[in-house]
């Protein structure tokens, strides 16, 4: 069994999904049993609208990059057992806004979470912050009044949807389903959360470590990932150290330039990842 953790170099748009989606896809193609994950995700109802009607057809909170990866890979799973934690945010209202830029680029998950969800392998709950749903535009608010018939979640109050808690507890039962997969599979490729250096503690048993930057990725041993880790960090939260911090830290295996993605296609191989000794 190999496991490969996919990370990024940015905060956003490194192109994680797509370098995922190449190599899953490749995988499957060679007849390597494959599964995968992303144990933490958050994503938005304005600019990923596809995942809002993608979770009303399932019943449940659906990010985009796992239902793309589902599919590739032909998936039996249940999807959020491969998805296990789920956050589904909005930018405010402008107008309410003052028609001010700084809200937005002000404004964390903590303010912005609509919905989310917290799975393990057996059972499911979806909850929403009302207050922040109060900060929406009334066309979005009515999208998302749609999903809640289908969620029927229950309210939590915004001074008890503490982020940071919410995160550390959804971290804990995503491992069991990172843990449970990794053991069904031959191949387990797990997509990180943004720039963090992990999405879970389990996650860290990475054979390889890919990390995405626009245009190439380098491939690290997972062994060297995890004792620079280390150097700089307690181990017990790795999301709080960024990719950046690391391979400053360590050298690659190698590196592949990618190509510019066409249809989930950025021209790398898994044989490319797994065949570095």
């Amino acid at each position: 069994m190999t496991t490969i953790l996919v990370t990024g170099l940015l905060a956003f748009d490194s192109g994680k999904t797509s370098v995922a989606l190449s190599l899953v896809k490749d995988a499957v193609s060679k007849g390597i049993e494959t599964g995968i994950c992303k144990p933490v995700s958050a994503f938005s109802a304005w600019y990923q609208y596809g995942c809002v009607l993608h979770s009303i057809k399932r019943r449940k909170l659906i990010g985009e990059d796992i239902y793309r990866l589902h599919l590739a890979v032909g998936s039996d799973e249940r999807i959020e057992v491969e998805s296990p934690v789920a956050f589904l945010h909005a930018p405010p209202d402008p107008e309410r806004a003052g028609w001010e830029t700084s809200p937005y680029t002000a404004m964390g998950l903590q303010d912005s979470t609509l919905v989310y969800r917290i799975s393990d392998c057996e059972k499911t709950e979806h909850y929403v912050i009302h207050k922040n749903l109060g900060r929406v535009t009334a066309v979005m608010r009515k999208e998302i009044d749609n999903l809640l018939e289908f969620l029927d979640p229950p309210p939590i109050e915004p001074e008890k949807f503490v982020l940071d808690r919410v995160l550390t507890e959804g971290r804990k039962i995503a491992d069991e389903c990172v843990g449970y997969l990794a053991k069904k599979y031959e191949l387990l490729l797990i997509e990180s959360f943004n720039n963090t250096s992990a999405p879970t503690l389990r996650s860290l048993d990475a054979d390889k470590v890919v990390v995405v930057a626009p245009g190439k990725l380098a491939v690290y041993r997972g062994k060297d990932y995890r004792r620079a880790l280390y150097a700089i960090s307690n181990m017990r939260d790795p999301w709080r150290i960024t990719v950046g911090n690391i391979v400053n830290l360590i050298h690659p295996e190698s590196v592949v330039e990618l190509r510019p993605d066409a249809d989930g296609d950025c021209g790398v191989g898994i044989q490319e990842i797994i065949d570095n000794p």
